[in-house]
C-alpha cells in the first residue's frame, strides 16, 4: 500500500484523498476474503509482506 500511496503523492493527491483511496482499497480486500471464504494469502494478487 505505501507504493500506492507514493503513486497517488505523485499523481497530486491531497493526503486525505490518499487516506480515502487506501481504505476503499483495504475495505475492498476485506470484502472479497470473506465473501471467498478463504483465508488471506499475501501472495495473492501481488501483495507483499515487507
Amino acid at each position: 500500500l505505501k507504493t500506492f500511496a507514493d503513486r497517488l503523492q505523485e499523481n497530486g493527491k491531497k493526503p486525505k484523498q490518499i487516506i480515502i483511496a487506501i481504505m476503499r482499497k483495504l475495505l475492498h480486500q476485506i470484502y472479497g476474503i470473506l465473501k471467498s471464504g478463504e483465508p488471506y494469502n499475501p501472495e495473492k494478487r501481488g501483495f507483499q509482506t515487507t
